[in-house]
């Protein structure tokens, strides 16, 4: 499966686009989806949404800063990642939260991420 990774670059562009090109964006983490002009709309979801799926009835999930701390992720919330890719979404993380789609962190980063890693992507 292919999988891409936004960068806020991505992010920045979608906000910037035309409104025939209006997105929705399910937000987690320190993410305000009040930062989003008009005509694109997010909500802030929790990780029970996430793991309920409802990110699938966005066209981005935008995951910001967050300590991923036990309780905050789970191996469910990856599977609904994983789904809501193979399903077209774009998925936009801040930079702690990118760590968490690799297979493992590198033990010289600093990233306080205690939760699973997803392994969508290869390397650490």
């Amino acid at each position: 499966m292919n999988r891409i990774l936004l960068s806020c670059v991505t992010l920045a562009f979608l906000v910037a686009s035309s409104a025939a090109n209006a997105v929705t964006v399910g937000t987690y983490g320190s993410v305000n989806p009040g930062q989003l002009p008009a005509p694109h709309t997010g909500d802030a979801l929790t990780l029970a949404d996430i793991e309920a799926g409802v990110i699938n009835s966005y066209d981005v999930f935008w995951i910001g800063h967050a300590a991923f701390n036990a309780g905050q992720w789970s191996q469910q919330a990856c599977d609904q990642v994983e789904q809501f890719l193979a399903n077209g979404g774009g998925v936009v993380t801040e930079w702690n939260a990118v760590t968490m789609l690799f297979e493992s962190l590198d033990p010289s980063i600093y990233a306080p991420m205690v939760g699973p890693q997803c392994g969508f992507f290869t390397g650490s």
